[in-house]
């Protein structure tokens, strides 16, 4: 995919410029390039031997590299010359579905927050005794809206995983 970013290419740096803009560490390790796709810095280099895109902060995924632990996640893709670009896109959009994913998730618990509230609760009787005021439909409008912020999220979810089976399809 040509249009995700432009390689800043860093090949030449000298250990000083590395250490400068990735951090402690990089001085000594082979930078090929960076670029910033969709807000996260993608940082090139050759690990083991292999080619790695680090994802995000270099530092950090540096250090989930070499200590092999992503938590769950992906911060490095090894590309070992036979992975595209197209399947860093993937990998990187699959992040994004996860982060997406975990948005929605907190968005419903704020929206259950929300009505377990005194103002959300029990609206029949407080209608019924012409005590449903102001408050009370501030109260429910904000659930609504914790409650729509979770369906929209969670509709890009699946219109994002949609997408990611349409492309693994056509590349098998």
């Amino acid at each position: 995919m040509s249009d995700i970013g432009r390689d800043i290419d860093c090949t030449n740096s000298s250990f000083q410029e590395k250490e400068d803009l990735f951090g402690k560490g990089f001085g000594l390790i082979n930078v090929i390039s960076f670029k910033i796709i969709a807000g996260s810095m993608c940082t090139k280099v050759i690990l083991d031997g292999n080619e790695v895109v680090l994802v995000g902060d270099p530092e950090k995924a540096l250090r989930n590299y070499m200590l092999g632990s992503n938590k769950g996640e992906k911060q490095c893709v090894v590309i070992n010359n036979q992975r595209t670009e197209e399947e860093f896109a993937r990998t990187w959009a699959t992040e994004m579905l996860n982060r997406i994913h975990s948005k929605a998730d907190n968005a419903y618990c704020d929206y259950i927050g929300q009505m377990r509230r005194d103002e959300c609760l029990g609206w029949e009787i407080k209608i019924e005794r012409g005590k449903f005021g102001e408050v009370e439909l501030k109260s429910h409008c904000a659930a609504a809206e914790k409650l729509g912020r979770h369906r929209a999220l969670f509709e890009a979810a699946n219109m994002l995983n949609e997408l990611l089976k349409e492309i693994k399809s056509e590349l098998e």
